[in-house]
């Protein structure tokens, strides 16, 4: 078999994976309170958003948060993660751990904080995010993103290893899924600007995995500083319908949890 036989083989494997494609039997449900959620905090003028995901444990919601202004970390970055349950009156009850960052190092300058925030259900469709001691009026979010069995679209959550907030671009482009990302905090390039792009495939379990380049750029010249690094990562569906993504280029991290903010479009 010479060069260019391979290289059909390959590319007509590729399309075959592609067109046979779907996601792993998800149980994706109809749980109003799992997606994305985004609102602007009266008290500081910050934007917050929460990541609810239901997990393994029945009853029991993965919950992350994103700011512009964590109070607590005086402006600075920090991450948000906790757990919760709902209560007897069908609100959340989270209790989260705050751990502050410093830029541009991402080492923690404090010990972490440990509060209790309630997520409360309005019938008329938001959230409010506030403490039950607290004098501070609550933060009203509204659902930005939600659960989805297709992968094609743009997808965001929180990171938990440094707080930024990721917002992946997954599209078909031929035989490959084109990728991109933005990351308000790239730690690559100690939280500067850079091209984060790939492409990938996805293997026999439905799961997509992509090779990314990341490129630093300089402000406000937009000139590289860095030589480019090369990280493979991995997008897991969750039985839920989010997707998890994280490298597996050897770097120890948690997977970052993210829900569907945009879909494709048809049209005529």
């Amino acid at each position: 078999m010479n060069n260019h036989q391979k290289r059909l083989l390959i590319t007509t494997i590729a399309g075959s994976l592609l067109c046979s494609w779907a996601a792993p039997s998800l149980a994706v449900t109809a749980d109003p309170l799992q997606g994305l959620w985004v609102g602007t905090d009266p008290s500081d003028g910050g934007l917050q958003t929460w990541s609810i995901a239901a997990t393994n444990k029945n009853g029991v919601y993965q919950v992350r948060g994103n700011d512009t202004y964590l109070r607590l970390c005086t402006g600075n970055r920090g991450s948000v993660l906790g757990r919760g349950v709902l209560n007897p009156s069908g609100n959340l009850i989270a209790d989260l751990k705050i751990q502050c960052f410093a830029d541009p190092t991402n080492e923690t300058y404090m010990p972490p904080v440990a509060v209790t925030l309630i997520f409360k259900i309005h019938q008329t469709g938001y959230l409010s995010v506030g403490t039950a001691d607290s004098t501070l009026l609550p933060t009203t979010i509204f659902k930005s993103g939600s659960a989805s069995d297709t992968i094609e679209g743009v997808w965001s959550g929180t990171d938990p290893n440094d707080g930024g907030l990721q917002t992946w671009i997954i599209a078909r482009k031929g035989t490959a899924y084109q990728v991109r990302v933005n990351d308000t905090y790239l730690r690559t390039c100690a939280g500067n600007r850079g091209s984060f792009l790939g492409k990938g495939l996805p293997d026999q379990e439905g799961n997509l995995n992509a090779e990314m380049k990341i490129q630093c750029l300089a402000d406000p010249t937009n000139e590289p500083y860095l030589k480019p690094v090369i990280l493979n990562f991995s997008f897991k569906w969750n039985a839920h319908g989010y997707l998890e993504a994280a490298t597996t280029s050897g770097v120890t991290q948690q997977a970052t949890t993210l829900f569907k903010i945009a879909d494709k479009t048809v049209f005529k």
